[in-house]
């Protein structure tokens, strides 16, 4: 716990909490500073903290264990690894507007947040239409991990909480 705190002291965080788990078995949890710093309240076993994002990294982690594997490619445009053109799968069908745009992205790119797309659809009218050419911004996106996620789904066949499990847990 003691490099857990300097981890929270040098990272200026509020708190931290902590859970190991090892063969689906709880085997260490810790807590670390404060649930309310302006009433010094700690954090307790109890504290329910949110935790947001946490199925990107995996679903990024999952991805590059697969073009290890040599399943995927970084460079390889995605178009390549699904079944329909992008426009014909009902919750991307937004990209079809410009397929030359989008036959362009990569997972590197999507990986890198470059592909081009937004962070969030309903920003933008719930509609996922590139904001800038594919590689040339930055501009971090959900939705780009999100769609790394349904084409990893659509080329293997199988569901992420499955491969989830095949590969990383």
């Amino acid at each position: 716990t003691t490099r857990l705190a300097h981890i929270v002291d040098s990272a200026k965080l509020a708190g931290l909490q902590v859970a190991i788990i090892n063969n689906n078995k709880t085997v260490w949890t810790g807590n670390i500073g404060y649930r309310n710093i302006e009433k010094q309240l700690r954090i307790e076993d109890e504290t329910v903290m949110y935790a947001a994002s946490l199925t990107k990294p995996v679903c990024a982690y999952l991805f590059l264990r697969l073009v290890e594997k040599g399943v995927f490619s970084l460079d390889k445009p995605i178009k390549h690894y699904l079944k329909k053109p992008i426009g014909q799968y009902p919750k991307w069908k937004d990209l079809g507007d410009d397929t030359t745009a989008f036959n362009q992205i990569t997972a590197r790119m999507l990986l890198s947040h470059s592909s081009g797309m937004p962070v969030l659809r309903y920003l933008y009218q719930d509609k996922v239409n590139l904001i800038a050419k594919p590689g040339e911004k930055f501009y971090y996106s959900n939705e780009g991990i999100n769609l790394l996620g349904f084409m990893i789904e659509v080329y293997t066949g199988k569901p992420l909480e499955q491969l989830t499990k095949e590969e990383i847990f």
